[in-house]
Order: C-alpha cells, then structure tokens, then sequence
C-alpha cells in the first residue's frame, strides 16, 4: 500500500506534531511569572490555559490515531516493530511523536 506524503503534507504533519510540545514548553516556562505570593494564578490566565489543555488533548488524541494508522499501514515495519511502536507512542506521546514524524514520515519522503 502506497503510503509515502509529498513533502508538503509531511512538512505540515510535522508542524502540527510540534505545536503540543512547544505549548507543554511554553506553560511550563512561562506560567512562575504568574503565580502570586500565594500560589494562585491570575484568573484570565486561567482561562487561557484551560483552552490551550483542551486543544492539546485534542490534538494529541487526533496525532495519536493518525499515527496509530501510519504505523498499521507502514510497508517498512515488521510486525513486532509495528507493536512496540504503537507501544512507546501511547506510554511516551509527546516525545515519540516529532522521532516517530522525522523517521518513518519524513526520511522516507525523501527516500522515495
């Protein structure tokens, strides 16, 4: 089954892989400054974050599937590679995701 992407869809399949770990990076460094003496954050921060949580698991969810399916449909696997992909995908998402997009999406765009 011909499952190789043109650069153009691999490159945006890979932009939208980033976009969780640049936002877990981002609320991680970027909420101390908010935080009060006493341990409460800003109330329109809040907010902001609950929207960006909701995104983000969304988003991980969709990544997650999408992956789930590339790895099942994947020519180059075999079936215990298959397995044990599928494995670190759902124990370590947000790492695995961008190795699993360069390696088995992107290099093999350019290896077709």
């Amino acid at each position: 089954m011909k499952q190789n992407l043109n650069w153009k869809y691999a490159l945006l399949i890979g932009i939208i892989t980033i976009i969780p770990s640049i936002y877990l990076v981002g609320v991680f460094s970027g909420l101390s400054p908010f935080y009060k003496l006493g341990g409460e954050i800003d109330i329109p921060l809040v907010g902001i974050i609950k929207i960006g949580v909701w995104f983000w698991y969304a988003l991980a969810i969709i990544l997650g599937g999408f992956y789930v399916i590339h790895i099942c449909i994947n020519d180059k696997l075999r079936i215990g590679g298959k397995v044990v992909w599928i494995i670190i995908l759902f124990v370590f998402n947000l790492l695995i995701y961008p190795l699993y997009w360069y390696f088995h999406i992107w290099r093999s765009k350019s290896n077709s």
